[in-house]
């Protein structure tokens, strides 16, 4: 499997033109490194399976679902409403 083309836990996805996106964004991103969990941001435009219009993190990549299912429960004690999708990240 391509190494962009896997399947993700998405940690928050946030109103890209809203005031409050940047501190939740960073509350996400903070939390996940609490469970041992590591994390990044980017424009949900980027993937590939995510609705435009959103600032999003993700862990990723994961190789198949299981995988990606193991990292969302480490996580969600750390950050609610995690959920497991498949995504292709396009890059830069």
């Amino acid at each position: 499997m391509d190494r962009l083309e896997a399947m993700s836990v998405l940690l928050a996805a946030v109103d890209a033109g809203s005031l409050s996106a940047a501190s939740r964004k960073r509350r996400a991103s903070g939390a996940a490194p609490r469970c041992g969990i590591g994390a990044f941001n980017d424009f949900s435009s980027k993937f590939r399976g995510f609705a435009p219009g959103y600032m999003v993190v993700v862990v990723e990549p994961f190789a198949d679902k299981a995988d990606a299912a193991r990292s969302q429960q480490q996580v969600k004690g750390c950050v609610s409403g995690t959920y497991v999708k498949y995504a292709q990240h396009l890059g830069e």
